[in-house]
């Protein structure tokens, strides 16, 4: 349609016609700016939530590191006291392989003795034991 003939359209209605046509023309614009305002007002509170729950996002990921640090630090000292429990251990292995061999010797003592192959005054007790 050719923007001559709406006027001339708009002509032939009259005064009547002419401010019904504003009118309309004048609600329309209206409604298109209040639509983009909106829209404007409404991408607006997007950015805001996008900066706000990047901000949580970044306090959430710098307490997961201050909590990573300790649990490192905490990783590190029980590593440090299980070698210590891993060599107090050995002793204890090692102590108790001694006693059973001193255990072993000593039944043997006894057993010659109760046999008579050996005398009783002659048992040998390890020096642990006396």
């Amino acid at each position: 349609m050719d923007p001559s003939s709406v006027v001339r359209v708009v002509e032939s209605t009259g005064p009547t016609g002419a401010i019904i046509v504003a009118i309309v023309l004048g609600l329309a614009l209206g409604a298109i700016i209040l639509a983009k305002g909106n829209s404007l007002l409404a991408g607006g509170a997007r950015e805001q939530q996008a900066t706000e729950f990047q901000d949580r996002l970044i306090k959430a990921l710098e307490a997961l590191t201050a909590s990573e640090s300790s649990l490192r630090s905490q990783v590190q000292s029980l590593l440090v006291e299980n070698a210590a429990l891993r060599e107090n251990l050995r002793e204890l292995a090692a102590s108790v392989d001694l006693l059973r061999q001193q255990m072993r010797r000593l039944i043997g003592q006894m057993r010659a003795v109760q046999e008579g192959r050996l005398p009783a005054d002659a048992l040998q007790l390890p020096e642990d034991a006396a």
